[in-house]
């Protein structure tokens, strides 16, 4: 059953309270150590497609919880591999959004630029085309 909610999460198949409740539910499962840390992560994966910004919150806050776990081991496989997934399910949307408010834009798109950019740049992830002004000078 676990494989068939990871496919529905990743096609977007469920709504995102569901989506939402399913990461939040793992991710505590995980914590109260009655799921494997790994299989969180399975969940967490599959949210590579993820637009939805109550989704995208939980995301990052998973994320940010998870860094903390690798605060001491950054020269780590593991921690290398972290950074690939934050940039899998961050980027995207980093990239979308940008740095810069467009003209017009919504208040969800402020706050997403929140989640993902400064996320991914303040753990040195961001790509060329993603960083903030101040960086290109």
């Amino acid at each position: 059953m676990a494989s068939k909610l990871i496919t529905a999460i990743g096609k977007s198949e469920l709504g995102p309270e569901d989506r939402l409740s399913l990461l939040s539910d793992n991710f505590a499962l995980a914590r109260a150590s009655r799921l494997s840390t790994a299989k969180a992560l399975e969940v967490l994966k599959a949210f590579n497609q993820e637009t939805e910004y109550t989704c995208i919150l939980s995301i990052c806050a998973c994320l940010t919880e998870l860094s903390r776990l690798f605060a001491q081991k950054t020269d780590s496989e593991e921690y290398r591999g972290f950074k690939r997934l934050a940039e899998q399910l961050l980027g995207p949307i980093g990239k979308a959004v940008g740095w810069d408010a467009k003209p017009g834009e919504s208040h969800i798109q402020s706050l997403l630029r929140y989640g993902a950019c400064f996320i991914l740049h303040g753990w040195r992830l961001c790509k060329p085309n993603m960083r903030p002004v101040s960086d290109l000078h």
